[in-house]
């Protein structure tokens, strides 16, 4: 009986120690594009803190930063993996992530939100916005950072 509760037990312990070693290297290359993406703030665009990062999966890659800029404004910054192609604006310029979440709600009330994520489109910046719908289809709202006005929608995928 004592060998059997020692053999389940160590089991047990090996089931949970390889699932926290995969979950741990599946986050890697996300932590570390995070880091990246401060560190490039930081240096390049002289921000004394970081408040939010986003990575945005459109037509290419890109990151957003919101932070404090070096005169103390709050500001985002849009750029591509490999540190091209910056775009940085006044966050009051926009709408805020809140502002977009009320937008897509006032819509689509029984919406279940996945998530909210800042990034780059030809339109400009965008809200994308990633929900679950009542028959349970996920779906993608766009808006326009700038305006607040609906870009595009992905629906019943």
């Amino acid at each position: 009986m004592k060998k059997s509760v020692l053999i389940i037990s160590v089991l047990i312990i090996v089931v949970f120690s390889v699932m926290a070693i995969i979950y741990s290297n599946a986050r890697k290359p996300y932590v570390s594009t995070e880091e990246k993406a401060r560190e490039f703030v930081v240096t390049q665009l002289n921000y004394q803190s970081t408040q939010d990062i986003y990575i945005y999966h459109g037509t290419e890659t890109i990151l957003s930063v919101v932070g404090i800029n070096e005169n103390g404004e709050k500001e985002v910054a849009w750029f591509s993996e490999d540190g091209q192609s910056v775009e940085t604006r006044n966050w009051a310029d926009g709408i805020s992530k809140d502002e977009a979440k009320r937008m897509l709600l006032n819509e689509k009330p029984d919406a279940e939100l996945l998530s909210v994520t800042l990034g780059m489109e030809k339109v400009g910046p965008i809200w994308e916005l990633s929900y679950l719908d009542e028959d349970n289809h996920l779906n993608y709202y766009y808006i326009v950072w700038e305006t607040g006005d609906w870009w595009r929608k992905i629906e019943n995928l």
